[in-house]
């Protein structure tokens, strides 16, 4: 072998173990192929506060940009440009056959086959398929969410391929599972810079998913009168508006009433010309007289009219 063939078969044999680890834990049982893993956690328990309509109205949109997402990756996945030179094609299509009939086993090993062939550009579409199967395997066995996550941290190491800003957002859902809201939102965050910056794949589906979780990221863990500014930068001002109105509503649905009043307060400190959503929330929010952040609110909501 040649230097010229060296850094190839160190790519090879790099993967190789992490790879065949994938195969040695990933035997689960077979799901219904078609089963879609696009699963919501459940939102919190609504309050019967005044808020509630507005954000259930919301939530009935979750499930149809869960189905826009998933439809436009799994045709990424399908790499039909991929051309039939590559070295992985055979194998990559062999395995997404597989995947689609539920022959998980077979589909794996087609991958595994796939992610030896380190010139091919299937290899991180072939990691992403281990991250996918192994977030599916994680509803049986949450151990196997580690294995999801390393997955798809593998595809981050091979650049901006069609795959990676996907990959990002799926880690994002692995670490809100996980309860690690800090690096939930700071990937979410970085789908967010990252799709406006470049010629991204699915660039509508993923806005939409990163805008839709990003609230209840945030409110585990940001400091309610710091909202606004935190998402002005990435989202914009009005959409930042939007968001922070969503976050509000959830954490009036928490009962956590002075908290929606400070974040809306923020939200309305920062805006010339706040939008009918926001200056409608805070009339709504006008109560628990004598409290520090209702007069916070009623000074921001000045610029309302009230």
């Amino acid at each position: 072998m040649n230097a010229a063939e060296s850094p190839g078969l160190r790519a090879a044999q790099a993967v190789f173990a992490f790879t065949s680890l994938v195969i040695a834990t990933s035997c689960s049982p077979a799901r219904d192929a078609d089963e879609a893993n696009v699963a919501v956690p459940p939102p919190p328990k609504a309050t019967a506060s005044a808020t509630r309509v507005a954000a259930e109205d919301r939530r009935a949109h979750v499930e149809l940009d869960e189905r826009a997402l998933a439809a436009c990756i799994d045709k990424l996945r399908d790499a039909e440009d991929v051309p039939s030179s590559d070295p992985a094609v055979a194998v990559y299509r062999r395995g997404r056959e597989a995947e689609r009939a539920g022959r998980r086993d077979d589909a794996r090993k087609a991958y595994f086959e796939a992610v030896q062939e380190p010139k091919s550009v299937l290899v991180p579409h072939s990691y992403y398929a281990f991250g996918w199967l192994f977030e599916e395997d994680a509803a049986q066995d949450p151990a196997k969410l580690e294995f999801a996550a390393q997955s798809y941290e593998q595809v981050l190491k091979h650049g901006q391929t069609p795959l990676a800003l996907p990959a990002r957002y799926r880690l994002s859902r692995i670490y809100a599972q996980q309860k690690e809201h800090e690096k939930q939102l700071s990937a979410l965050m970085a789908v967010a810079r990252e799709v406006t910056m470049q010629k991204a794949a699915c660039p509508d589906q993923l806005a939409a998913a990163v805008r839709r979780d990003i609230v209840p990221a945030y409110a585990e863990m940001g400091d309610p009168r710091k909202a606004f500014n935190f998402f002005r930068p990435s989202f914009g001002a009005m959409t930042a508006a939007d968001l922070s109105a969503s976050l509000a509503e959830t954490y009036d649905q928490q009962g956590k009433r002075e908290d929606a009043q400070r974040v809306t307060a923020a939200a309305l400190a920062g805006l010339p010309e706040p939008p009918a959503r926001l200056c409608g929330l805070a009339r709504l929010l006008m109560d628990a007289r004598g409290s520090e952040a209702r007069a916070e609110l009623e000074k921001a909501g000045r610029v309302c009219g009230f």
